[in-house]
């Protein structure tokens, strides 16, 4: 999961700074973003609140008539 640091943290091996982009596993990132040292990526971000659009409702289909 790539994720973009808000603080500094040490992460493999060295010091990544605030606003670097890191790769790291799906569940260290979804921590790292609950606690607030990362966020989403702005890419990521777009993805996640676009709401797939439903299709637009067509004219509903007359009834039949009620057979007599």
């Amino acid at each position: 999961m790539m994720v973009t640091l808000n603080k500094p943290i040490y992460h493999g091996g060295s010091v990544q700074l605030a606003g670097t982009n890191i790769e790291t596993g799906e569940q260290h990132g979804r921590t790292l973003i609950r606690k607030g040292f990362a966020s989403a990526p702005q890419a990521e971000k777009s993805k996640e609140t676009a709401a797939p659009k439903k299709p637009e409702p067509t004219a509903k289909a007359e009834k039949p008539a009620a057979k007599k």
